[in-house]
């Protein structure tokens, strides 16, 4: 998937999430980061995992 970061760069990341393999075109933006829509794994723009929804257990 491409979107722009919040400065106007191109980021372009696998249009799935690692944990579940969900569509993260189907997720949001929260500032730079995309949030996976399904369990709210957030990706920074090189596309690693920085977060995990609170109170998550897998």
């Amino acid at each position: 998937m491409l979107y722009r970061s919040a400065s106007g760069a191109p980021v372009a990341l696998e249009d799935r999430c690692a944990h579940r393999g969900y569509p993260l075109l189907q997720g949001r933006l929260d500032g730079d980061r995309l949030v996976c829509g399904y369990h709210g794994f957030t990706y920074d723009t090189p596309g690693r995992c920085r977060a995990v929804r609170p109170g998550y257990r897998g």
